[in-house]
């Protein structure tokens, strides 16, 4: 699976999701993506994208795959607003 984001004109990450061998069906799941997005300090480049753009508030546009679920808890722990749009 491959996860990324980007604003504007400008493109921003577009990484790879590996399987989580700890799950119970060895498939991708909101840890993978949040080790995922940890590892290459989604916060940080969160917070230079709001700098960059001047705005108090920039959103994080996901679905609402199951799979999403504990990334959209994580996201919003760390005051991260998200605009939430149905599952395929």
């Amino acid at each position: 699976m491959m996860t990324g984001c980007f604003y504007g004109q400008t493109h921003g990450l577009f990484l790879p999701v590996f399987p989580d061998s700890s799950s119970a069906r060895g498939g991708v799941t909101g840890k993978s993506i949040i080790d995922v997005y940890d590892q290459y300090d989604l916060l940080g480049i969160w917070e230079d994208i709001r700098k960059h753009l001047g705005e108090e508030e920039v959103f994080f546009i996901i679905d609402n795959a199951k799979t999403h679920l504990p990334f959209r808890r994580w996201l919003r722990r760390q005051g991260i607003t998200i605009m939430e749009i149905p599952a395929y």
